[in-house]
């Protein structure tokens, strides 16, 4: 078949020819966790904690997969439905850091929905200690530290 295509010189100067299966909805599901992955841990070093649901992770899927291409498609409809989305509620302010932020697939309008729920206020006269290696703060609704905190220990002292 390669010898109807390419000239024998071309030919010559191929050592293998490698036939790859064709990729699988699981394997493009599969494809889609390792993307979102790296996405969410950058989204995550924001402040942001993200949910993506199964209907939305299936959507994504479809629009992202080609017979053609296989998975290349895949980053650009990862970025058009969810990455864009999420930028835009960032850019108007609508999420803020501690957020959750649920992205879900709507099937009568066939469009991806991002749903934000900011986390419950503490109660003010609850103080957090948070303990750091060689440092303490005292922390109400407010971090007060020197330094970057990593991997602090949370007491709630009441």
């Amino acid at each position: 078949m390669l010898s109807k295509a390419f000239a024998p010189e071309f030919l010559n100067r191929i050592d293998d020819v490698v036939i790859f299966n064709s990729l699988s909805k699981d394997d493009i599901l599969k494809i889609i966790d390792i993307e979102l992955d790296k996405l969410f841990n950058r989204i995550n070093t924001l402040g942001y904690e993200v949910k993506l649901t199964e209907k939305a992770k299936s959507y994504i899927a479809d629009k992202g997969f080609d017979e053609k291409y296989g998975a290349r498609p895949l980053s650009r409809a990862i970025q058009k439905y969810i990455e864009d989305p999420l930028a835009e509620e960032i850019i108007q302010k609508n999420i803020k850091e501690g957020d959750l932020i649920k992205i879900d697939f709507i099937a009568k309008t066939e469009e991806i929905k991002v749903s934000v729920t900011s986390p419950k206020k503490l109660n003010p006269k609850i103080k957090t200690l948070i303990h750091f290696p060689r440092s303490i703060w005292i922390q109400n609704q407010e971090v007060q530290c020197l330094t970057p905190p990593l991997f602090p220990t949370v007491f709630f002292v009441f």
